[in-house]
């Protein structure tokens, strides 16, 4: 007869969601010359980007309001994003300059840092923004 072991009590599963992303949201209005009395607000647009602090992934929430005039004149206006980095990119500056320094000073390749986004905070993102982000800030 062969001995029999206890059996193994399991790991408890990581919360992955929760330690996914902090969530900042920021909302901006449209810029007008003029007053936005005789407007209505139709809409607004989210833009999600994400961002490294202090060790933590957070994704800023930028929520744009859509206002539409009221009068004869159907014109849409609509908040504008701040400067990117990046031309059409989605990377905040803070994951960009965590991303090439430890390309450079701790010489780890993108695919090793996109692994280790995905172990330490659940995010799985492919090499190919990364290299896309890097080649737009290096030229």
């Amino acid at each position: 007869m062969w001995p029999t072991w206890p059996a193994r009590p399991l790991a408890p599963k990581r919360d992955i969601a929760r330690r996914m992303f902090d969530v900042i949201p920021l909302a901006s209005l449209p810029e007008l010359a003029r007053s936005t009395s005789g407007m209505v607000r139709i809409g607004k647009e989210v833009t999600e980007t994400p961002d490294y602090k202090l060790g933590k992934l957070i994704k800023h929430h930028y929520i744009r309001i859509r206002l539409e005039e009221t009068e004869e004149e159907q014109n849409i206006f609509i908040g504008q994003l701040p400067e990117r980095p990046t031309p059409k990119g989605i990377a905040e500056p803070g994951l960009l300059a965590d991303l090439f320094v430890a390309k450079y000073i701790d010489h780890l390749p993108f695919y090793r840092q996109t692994e280790m986004l995905k172990h330490d905070h659940g995010w799985a993102i492919h090499k190919l923004p990364i290299n896309y982000w890097f080649a737009a800030c290096c030229p």
